[in-house]
Order: structure tokens, then C-alpha cells, then sequence
């Protein structure tokens, strides 16, 4: 099989562990203090809004993807740098994206996917044959093929990382690849043609505890100027004037041990976001504190029910290390 024949390790994700904000570097080669996107919710000051950066709509209105556009938001020229498909096909290799298809048009895919051919797909069987056929109906054309699925994520969100179901849907998709692509494809196909599988991030389990969800700590919420931003194991807190050390203090006394507190422009400077030369507006989508929590722990400010058990963002192992395996199709 491929762990034979190619080479498996493990690979860390960046920080935050969270999918908008590694696409990204996917997408570009730039670190998240390069391109500036720090997380799934950030605060955009240049639109005065708190932004969700997979829907691109205010997180109040979680049901009107794209709606920050109607703001002058144009999600391609968001980052201003360049993107894969572009940097490619000035060297003749044509990019493909294999998406689902309900988010092929999102905001954050609409970012990346300038001179793509992009195609959709329904189910697992759906995707590798169409993969396949990628491949093979252009056996000369140089291609880079991306392929993005998320079910493993949403599982691990809803029944948590190590549930049956969640297990049960990886064994689905290796048999899909298995039997739909790798057995199928052809020798023309094979040749001169290398794989990476690896994954944007892990989970970890977060079984639900009400102490955990902002309205249980209204003394907490009242010292900050705006909800958390961020993730929900690492959050970027806005402070009203004078209140850094009573937050701090409320965390240390109510959730003991469960939560790492760092300066931001300490982060930055350590290169916790990366390195290169950060963004212009990355402190300001930062916060004054970034509040990282340890083990289980989260906080959940959203104004809707709690229904996640697995979570990322955080700096946990089972958050960061996610598998790296390259093979040659030709070799195995």
C-alpha cells in the first residue's frame, strides 16, 4: 500500500488548529501572521464588524453567507496575495479543486480559487471517480488536483473525535479511495503522478459543561468590550480600559488550571502565528489577550445552543499533529 511504498509522518498544523486559517496557508504558502487570518471569527475593524471567515457574513447573521459584501467585501481581493492556481499556471500547470458541492461558492472558497477549474461532488464515489477522471482524461497536462472533504470534521464536531460514527466514516473514505480511485486508475494515470493526504487540523473531545458558556459568567462578559473572536480554545479577548487583570484574575479563580494566558504582541513576536513579516492589521484582529485553553476546557459565546462535543483551535496535541503521507501512484 502507500505507507509501503511512500513515506508517513506527522505533521503539525498552525496556530490557530482551525480550517479558515490553514486553507489559507495552504492556498498561499504564507504563515497566518503573513496573510492575516487568525481564526474562524475575526474582528474586522475595517468594516466594523465581527466577521465569520468561512461564510463571510457578521456571526450574528449566521444564515446570510456572503452577506459582508453587500458591505464592499470582495473575498478575492481580501488578502491581496497570490494564490496557488495563480502562482501555477504561470508555469503551465493547470489547478483543479474538488469541493463538495455546497461549498464550492463559499467566501473563504471564493478566495482561494482564482484560475481554478473547480468541480463539485455529492457523495465519496462521486468524488474519486470524478478524481480519476481528472487525472486521466489530460495524461500530458502538468495538474496539481486539490481535494478538500470534510465529513471526518463535522462528525468529530458533533459526536466527538473518537466516536464510532466518526471512525466509521474515515473507514468509508479509504474504502472510497481504495476502491474508486487508487484500484481503478490507470497506468497512464500512475505515471509521474504523487499523492499527499494530510488534514488542516485535528479534534479533541469537549464533553458539554454549562461552566463553560459565557451567560453562566456575566461578571466575566461585562469587563469586555465585544463577545470573544477567535476560536473556542483560543480566543482573542477586546477588554474594556482597566480591566486586563480582573479578567485574568476571573479565569484563574473560576476555571483554574484550564486556560494559558499570552500577550499578543508577545505571540507575534515568537512566532506563534508564524513567521515572515505580519500582517498590517494582525495585532488588531488579535485582541488584548489570547486566552488558549488546556485539556477539555472552551468557552461558548455564541447566541445559539451548544451542540459541539469535538473541538479545535487549540494547542493540544490532538489539536495540532495530523498525518502527512506522500507516495508516488507510479511505485505502488
Amino acid at each position: 500500500g502507500l505507507t509501503q511504498t511512500g513515506a508517513l509522518a506527522p505533521l503539525t498544523s498552525i496556530t490557530p488548529s482551525t480550517t479558515s486559517s490553514a486553507l489559507t496557508s495552504l492556498w498561499t504558502g504564507r504563515t497566518p501572521a503573513e496573510h492575516g487570518i487568525p481564526g474562524y471569527e475575526i474582528w474586522l475593524r475595517e468594516y466594523g464588524v465581527v466577521a465569520s471567515m468561512i461564510f463571510h457574513a457578521p456571526i450574528s447573521f449566521y444564515n446570510d453567507a456572503g452577506s459582508l459584501e453587500r458591505a464592499g467585501f470582495k473575498p478575492e481581493e481580501f488578502m491581496n496575495l497570490p494564490t496557488l492556481g495563480t502562482q501555477l499556471v504561470a508555469h503551465g500547470i493547470k489547478t483543479y479543486a474538488l469541493q463538495h458541492r455546497s461549498i464550492i461558492n463559499s467566501g473563504l472558497s471564493q478566495m482561494f480559487f482564482k484560475d481554478v477549474d473547480v468541480r463539485g461532488f455529492h457523495t465519496l464515489a462521486d468524488l474519486f471517480i470524478n478524481l480519476r477522471h481528472v487525472v486521466e482524461d489530460h495524461p500530458r497536462e502538468r495538474q496539481y488536483i486539490w481535494v478538500y472533504t470534510g465529513d471526518l470534521d463535522t462528525l468529530s464536531h458533533y459526536y466527538g473525535p473518537d466516536d464510532e460514527r466518526t471512525q466509521a466514516s474515515f473507514s468509508c473514505f479509504s474504502y472510497a479511495f481504495e476502491q474508486f480511485f487508487l484500484k481503478r486508475l490507470s497506468p497512464a494515470g500512475r505515471r509521474d503522478t504523487a499523492l499527499v493526504l494530510t488534514a488542516d487540523h485535528g479534534q479533541v473531545t469537549t464533553p458539554f459543561n454549562q461552566h463553560y458558556e459565557l451567560n453562566s459568567h456575566p461578571e466575566l462578559a461585562r469587563r469586555l468590550h465585544i463577545l470573544p473572536t477567535g476560536e473556542n480554545r483560543m480566543m482573542y479577548l477586546y477588554q474594556r480600559p482597566g480591566q486586563t487583570e480582573a479578567v485574568r484574575e476571573y479565569f484563574e479563580r473560576i476555571f483554574p488550571n484550564q486556560f494559558s494566558f499570552i500577550d499578543p504582541s508577545y505571540a507575534v513576536e515568537q512566532g506563534l502565528f508564524g513567521g515572515g513579516s505580519p500582517h498590517p492589521r494582525l495585532l488588531e484582529r488579535i485582541g488584548d489577550l489570547i486566552v488558549a485553553a488546556r485539556r477539555d476546557a472552551y468557552l461558548w459565546w455564541a447566541d445559539k445552543k451548544n451542540l459541539l462535543v469535538g473541538r479545535h483551535g487549540g494547542l493540544t496535541e490532538e489539536e495540532m499533529v495530523v498525518p502527512f503521507l506522500a507516495a508516488r501512484l507510479d511505485q505502488s
